[in-house]
């Protein structure tokens, strides 16, 4: 079954993206975490990198659109919660984002 993100060219995927500030945030963030995190960690991660709360929604909602993310459904008891973890293609694009942050650290510290 076709997906939303299948319809969009690399231009559109890239605006999606790029236009969530905390959207490349979110990716690492879950590639430290591994096995995800549940919204309300991911909420307090987040917020503590300077992402408001809109801005998390709106950035979970774009990289699920592109396939980047999952959310699976879990129960505990009674109680319901949302874990939001990286899919392959989500993954990938997380460490080669790391790897951009090592450069462009190791640019800073070497200019300084």
């Amino acid at each position: 079954m076709p997906t939303e993100r299948t319809n969009l060219d690399t231009d559109s995927r890239f605006a999606l993206i790029d236009q969530e500030r905390g959207a490349l945030r979110l990716l690492v963030t879950l590639e430290k975490y591994g096995q995800g995190l549940v919204r309300q960690q991911l909420i307090d991660e987040l917020r503590e990198q300077g992402v408001g709360r809109s801005s998390l929604y709106s950035s979970l909602d774009a990289c699920r659109e592109l396939g980047l993310i999952v959310d699976v459904k879990m129960q505990r008891g009674s109680n319901y919660y949302t874990v939001s973890m990286l899919t392959e293609e989500g993954y990938q694009l997380a460490c080669k984002l790391l790897e951009i942050t090592k450069i462009l650290d190791a640019h800073m510290a070497h200019d300084v």
